[in-house]
């Protein structure tokens, strides 16, 4: 498994198999990625985009992941009259995911593993329940390179 659909299972694995909302996906991603660089793990590139950081390529590991059964993607409007959507582990999503967890990781992928594995966990018990408002902020004042283009700074 690469590490980029690693990551993204990872997310969903330890947010109990839930993560609200398209921005909240790409901030959880980007504060985990940026952790991961400590250790030389490359899953997104980011760039400055309307609401902060934006890697493209982590909606193209969740529709890879879609494919394969092991995430699932709902649109649903929200009380303001908008859409948004969340993104659910599966069943199946879930059975892989534990099924590639390392018991003694002996190989440099295993390690990797192990590693995405304990910052995504770390990330979304820091992150994931913080009101999405406080998210952004935060990501805007640790990283304000990357709050340039957004719409609401």
């Amino acid at each position: 498994m690469n590490v980029s659909n690693a990551l993204a299972l990872a997310l969903l694995y330890h947010a109990g198999g839930k993560v609200n909302g398209k921005t909240r996906i790409q901030k959880l991603a980007f504060l985990a990625t940026e952790q991961l660089k400590e250790d030389e793990i490359h899953p997104y590139d980011f760039v400055p985009y309307d609401y902060g950081p934006y890697a493209k390529s982590l909606f193209s590991s969740l529709e890879t992941l879609e494919e394969y059964g092991f995430v699932e993607e709902r649109t649903r409007r929200t009380y303001g009259g908008s859409t948004r959507t969340d993104y659910r582990l599966t069943a199946d999503g879930e059975k892989i995911y534990e099924d590639n967890l390392p018991d003694d990781p002996e190989t440099d992928g295993e390690r990797r593993f192990e590693t995405i594995d304990e910052v995504a966990q770390d990330v979304v018990s820091e992150y994931n329940e913080m009101p999405l408002s406080n998210l952004l902020e935060l990501v805007y004042d640790k990283y304000p390179e990357y709050a340039e283009e957004s719409v609401l700074y």
